[in-house]
C-alpha cells in the first residue's frame, strides 16, 4: 500500500494512503475518459472531412466561427490534428487507468493527460482561429489591391 506523510490541521504528521481505483469506481471513471476520447477523435475526423455542421454542442466554437459558417468548416478542418491529439492523449489516461494498480500513478497519469488534452483542444482552437482570421485578412488586402488598380473602389 501506498503512503505518504501529510501534516493535519494541528501540524501533526499522519499518513494518508492513495489506494488505487478498482471495481466500479475504476471502470466508470475509465468509461467516461474514454468517451470524451471517443468524442474528440468524432470531432477531429468529421471536422477534417468537412462534415462536423455548425451545432450549439460540438467543436471549437468561438466568435468567429459562430458568425460564419465557411468560418466554422475552415476552423474545424485546421483544428481536426489537434483533436485527434487531444482525443489519443485522453485515450492513454483513461487505458492507463485499467493497466496500473498504483493508485498514486493513476492519478498522475490521468491528471497528466487530462492537463495536455486541455491544453491541445485550447491550442488548436486558437491557432485554427488565428489562422483563418490571417488567411482572410490577407485575402481581404488582396482583394481591396486589385480594385484599386483597376480603379475601382
Amino acid at each position: 500500500m501506498n503512503s505518504r506523510n501529510l501534516a493535519d490541521t494541528s501540524g501533526d504528521l499522519v499518513v494518508a494512503a492513495s489506494e488505487p481505483l478498482t471495481g466500479g469506481a475504476l471502470v466508470w471513471t475509465s468509461f467516461v475518459i474514454l468517451v470524451t476520447a471517443g468524442l474528440l477523435l468524432v470531432a477531429a475526423y468529421t471536422g477534417a472531412k468537412g462534415k462536423l455542421h455548425p451545432n450549439p454542442l460540438f467543436g471549437i466554437r468561438t466568435d468567429l466561427t459562430l458568425s460564419d459558417d465557411e468560418a466554422w468548416y475552415e476552423v474545424q478542418r485546421k483544428s481536426a490534428p489537434w483533436m485527434a491529439a487531444a482525443g489519443t492523449a485522453t485515450a492513454v489516461g483513461g487505458v492507463s487507468l485499467i493497466l496500473v494498480n498504483d493508485g498514486d500513478m493513476q492519478m498522475i497519469m490521468l491528471l497528466a493527460s487530462l492537463a495536455v488534452c486541455v491544453t491541445l483542444v485550447i491550442a488548436g482552437a486558437l491557432m485554427s482561429s488565428r489562422a483563418v482570421r490571417d488567411e482572410r485578412a490577407r485575402r481581404d488586402r488582396t482583394t481591396d489591391e486589385n480594385h484599386s488598380e483597376r480603379g475601382e473602389e
